[in-house]
Formats: C-alpha cells, structure tokens, sequence
C-alpha cells in the first residue's frame, strides 16, 4: 500500500546527493516521495525520476515551519502525507517540532556522524532505518533522451565531433579552500592536450571567483574548436554533458558529487574535508590527496589556513598519470 511521504532536506547539492541512497530506498519503500530541498537539485532528480513531487524548501510556502505555528495552508498541504523525513543537524529545532505537529509519523535523519565516528556521511544517514540492508549499490542517475540530445547538440556545435576524448573539469568549488590552484588544472590541461588531443568541457557556476571563470574562459579564447565553457547553466543540463564524459576533473563540490552519481570516472582532489566522510558515492571515483599530515584539517582550522599547502602539494604530473590512466580504461 504506498505511504506519501513528505521529506525536507535542505541541503546543498553535495549533501544531498549523499542523501540519495535514502531518499531512494524511502520511495521503494512507501511508493510515493515529494522532495522539498534547494529547488535545482530536486528539479533535477524530479526530471531524473527519482523522486515524484519536487518543492523549494526555501520558498515562502516553508517559511512558518521555522516559527512557533504552521500556517493553515501549509498544514493543510503537510496533512495530506502519511509520513515525514527531515534530514537535519538537529533533533530539537522548530522546524522538526513543526513538521511532526501535522504529520504524526515523522523520523528525523541526523546528517553529520557525531564528533569522531569515521563512519562515510551516506551509511551513517541509512543506517537510522531498520532497513537500511537493502541497500545495495549507490542509484546512479539517468537523464531522458531528450535532455541527452540538448547536450549533444551543444557539443557538435561547440566542435566536439566525439572522435577523441571529453574530458569535463571543474575547477571551482563552494570556498576556494578546496579547490587545487587554478595554475595547476592549467597546467594539467596543456599536458592532456600533447597526450590525446582531448575536448575540454569546463564548468563554472555563480559560486566561483571571477577570477576563475576569467582564467577558463581565456582557455576557450585560446582553444577554439576543442574546448567549451558552460557556465551558470541548469544542473539537468550539466548533467547530460557530464554523461557524456570519459573523465571529469575536480574538487570537494556538489558537481563532483553530481559527476560520481552519474557514474561518471573521476578524480576529485581533497584537501580540509575528510574522504572517509564525504567522497563522492560510486565505484568510479578515486579521491587524490596530498601526504601532508595536516590533512584533513576539518572546516574550522582550513578557514585560518591561507596558504593551502595541502592542495598545491598535489602534483600536476601525478595527476596527469592519473588521467591518462583513467582515459586508457574509459576507451579500452
């Protein structure tokens, strides 16, 4: 018999992508799943099919969750659930004490592994439900064929003739903390393209410095007909352009996480946050650190850092030798 169950994430793109096994095994359970989060992200695995009803959980609809009281509209909408999730921080807030005032059945997810659990974000979360053994593989996702033909359109007029290699990279990410120095992936780029010839896909969105998006666009300037930039675009499309890459290159970010959940082959440099933690879910994702014994120095200690030592460290010729690697077995 399918249960509708309301579930409230708002987490960004990464976290949520982390939550997916969950939110999946939710909807096979009861039938029936509407996704109230950051309203790209639950478009996107709306249009993906994995979830059947999307909202913003940011929109003015939400807003008296956070108060002392549930407005009528909002509990007249919330009553129509059988069941409530809400993956949160905290068990105690306004927003858990709402949403169970109106669904009587609510559970709550803690998000983050208490202080020295070394236990991955993604089994930590599935393991609060009794459940959770049917868990089996991370879902990966799928765009429609139509999305897919957008994507390749792009590319054919962007001069990609799909005869060589595409590799996507995104240098970018939510603190520049993460990110492995602009100069590198420069470098990295110039090395691939004496290898193979590759087309570069490079993505940019508003949470980069303009500094970035200046260096990948000059990239663009300089490599007419072998690469394309594709900035601020939505996620569905990102997505079908990832799907299209042999290999994608990046840091600790939401469009990392989104390249592994597409089961794309992908490198994805690490520097404060903690792998064990937070890798990317998949079997395609190989994590590159640097051997400094301050890492992972966790969110806190990195904001003092202003040097980044631990990602400089990472060195262009290793992770040219990792890409060719990866490429080598992408088009055996």
């Amino acid at each position: 018999m399918m249960r509708k169950t309301f579930i409230h994430h708002d987490g960004a793109l990464g976290d949520l992508l982390l939550s997916l096994p969950v939110i999946t095994l939710l909807r096979k359970k009861t039938g029936f799943v509407h996704l109230a989060g950051g309203i790209e992200a639950v478009e996107l695995l709306l249009e993906a099919g994995m979830i059947d009803e999307a909202s913003s959980a940011g929109s003015v609809r939400y807003v008296s969750l956070y108060g002392d009281a549930v407005m009528s509209g909002l509990r007249d909408f919330l009553s129509g659930f059988d069941c409530a999730v809400v993956f949160t921080t905290r068990m105690d807030s306004a927003l858990v004490r709402n949403i169970a005032s109106v669904v009587s059945d609510t559970r709550i997810v803690l998000t983050i592994p208490p202080q020295g659990v070394q236990k991955h974000v993604a089994e930590f979360r599935s393991h609060q439900f009794t459940y959770y053994a049917d868990l089996v593989d991370p879902p990966r996702l799928s765009l429609p064929s139509e999305r897919m033909e957008q994507a390749r359109k792009y590319l054919c007029s962007a001069g990609h003739d799909f005869s060589r290699p595409l590799i996507s990279v995104h240098p970018g990410s939510g603190g520049a903390r993460k990110c492995w120095p602009t100069g590198s992936y420069c470098e990295l780029l110039a090395k691939l393209r004496h290898w193979r010839d590759p087309f570069i896909l490079l993505f940019s969105g508003p949470a980069e410095e303009e500094s970035v998006s200046d260096v990948l666009q000059a990239y663009i300037v300089n490599n007419p007909g072998r690469s394309a930039h594709i900035r601020n675009a939505e996620l569905a499309l990102v997505s079908a352009h990832l799907c299209m890459s042999d290999l994608y290159i990046g840091n600790d970010s939401g469009i990392s996480h989104l390249a592994a959940s597409l089961g794309i082959r992908s490198l994805v440099f690490f520097g404060p946050s903690d792998p064990v933690l937070w890798k990317p879910l998949g079997g395609n994702v190989r994590v590159v650190q640097s051997g400094m014994e301050c890492v992972p120095c966790g969110d806190e200690k990195s904001r003092e850092c202003r040097e980044r030592k631990c990602l400089a460290a990472v060195s262009v010729e290793s992770i040219y030798a990792a890409a060719r690697n990866h490429l080598n077995d992408a088009c055996v």
